[in-house]
């Protein structure tokens, strides 16, 4: 026992060339500390940290080893080595597990199991037979997780800085159901297969690589901006903000396959895949504060080596009701003109007096957009214009195509804007 009233006292160290053996149970209790100092402890039965007891330093703890939650355990110095490699149970914490700059190997038959803050500072946390994150743990920091990992629903890894992880022989080096918030840092993820992403995924500017590529199941989400250097094999979610993601191999997109795309000004590239794109799915487009609507001109949102496929859906999300985008699909990117009734210069799917009353307003005025009265996109509002709405008189969207006939009112307007025009 280590803490107050222990046989070994409250703050007990082990040091280089010492070995204690405990033939069965070994406890640190809430208020004991127990540091190797290049010594080992060896656990017949199982060594429990209780919370608030603290492990730290270098060296062995063989043998089954548990952390309660608040637990503690810390490494220094050097190696630490933690576990048994023979039991189902030969890891398993709940507690704090600091790596730091050092290097931790810990042990089990099978997966061993992190349950609360895991954190790394540049050194390596080692796992032969796996790592896992249960529901509400968290990894943070950077340097090297080596061994599979699985992260459940509920886990969280965070890069602080580039950040390894898996396993390059595993078929499943990195299997995860929570998140993955990459940022602007460099993240690597090793496995023999596809490495499969969790909940969700983020990037700030980062780079996600994985050299045999990322599966991005259907409940799966990538949201952010950044760089995917893999194939994608995408089932779930990317969700692209104004500055968009680049990918440097092919995308398959799947039947559930949803691309986002925040429009932010007059033309953006939302995705640019260096190889080829084979789409599927639904396309969502989301329209910024910055976005000025231009019907009649388009936006580039896909740029490939090679396009095939189409999207099964496209849908303006929050959008004004009278535009919408038809797309244009070409060998090497996807275009997507905007669209709207002629003369609605109010976006609301129909023309009427208020978008006469927007060209009147601005009538013969340089500098004018679609919203404004500059429904030809040549810069100025003139008959040309005024034509155009002509043609759309009374027309919304929900109408059968046609070209309705012009209503008295909009015959004396037509008339009293062209005389307008000629005292100018």
């Amino acid at each position: 026992m280590v803490g107050e009233g222990g046989g070994l006292g409250a703050s007990p160290t082990i040091d280089t060339q010492q070995s204690l053996e405990v033939a069965g149970d070994a406890e640190i209790r809430s208020d004991g500390v127990l540091t190797l100092a290049g010594g080992s402890l060896k656990a017949g039965g199982r060594t429990l940290i209780r919370a608030g007891g603290v492990l730290q330093g270098h060296g062995v703890a063989a043998g089954r080893l548990a952390g309660e939650q608040f637990s503690q355990i810390s490494a220094s110095g050097g190696s630490l080595l933690l576990g048994d490699p023979m039991a189902l149970d030969g890891f398993q914490t709940e507690g704090i597990l600091e790596v730091g700059s050092a290097e931790v190997v810990v042990s089990s038959l099978s997966y061993a199991t992190l349950g609360g803050l895991t954190t790394l500072g540049g050194g390596t946390l080692k796992a032969a037979n796996g790592l896992a994150l249960s529901c509400g743990a968290s990894l943070r920091g950077w340097g090297s997780v080596m061994g599979p990992v699985a992260g459940e629903s509920g886990s969280t890894i965070y890069a602080a800085g580039d950040l390894q992880l898996g396993d390059d022989a595993a078929p499943d080096g990195v299997q995860l159901s929570g998140r993955l918030v990459v940022g602007p840092h460099l993240v690597t993820l090793t496995d023999s297969n596809k490495a499969v992403l969790g909940s969700l995924t983020d990037l700030a500017g980062g780079t996600l690589r994985a050299a045999r590529g990322l599966l991005v199941p259907d409940t799966s989400n990538i949201t952010g901006h950044g760089l995917l250097d893999a194939n994608v094999w995408l089932d779930g979610a990317i969700l692209s903000d104004a500055a968009g993601f680049e990918i440097t191999g092919d995308v398959i997109f799947g039947e559930a396959a949803e691309l986002t795309a925040l429009l932010d000004g007059f033309s953006l590239c939302g995705l640019s895949i260096g190889g080829d794109a084979e789409l599927d799915g639904r396309l969502f487009l989301q329209l910024g504060q910055d976005f000025v609507p231009a019907p009649g001109s388009d936006l580039t949102i896909l740029t490939a080596r090679a396009v095939s496929g189409i999207f099964q859906e496209i849908a303006l999300q929050e959008g004004p009701a009278g535009l919408w985008f038809e797309p244009i699909y070409l060998a090497d990117r996807v275009k997507l003109m905007q669209c709207a009734l002629g003369g609605d210069a109010n976006l609301d799917g129909s023309v009427g007096i208020g978008d006469l009353a927007v060209l009147a307003g601005n009538w013969y005025e340089e500098g004018m957009t679609w919203g404004e009265g500059d429904f030809t996109g040549d810069g100025w509002t003139t008959l040309g214009d005024l034509s155009l709405l002509a043609a759309s008189w009374d027309s919304t969207l929900s109408l059968p195509a046609g070209v309705p006939e012009p209503t008295t009112f909009l015959l004396l307007a037509l008339g009293g804007m062209a005389l307008l025009r000629l005292r100018q």
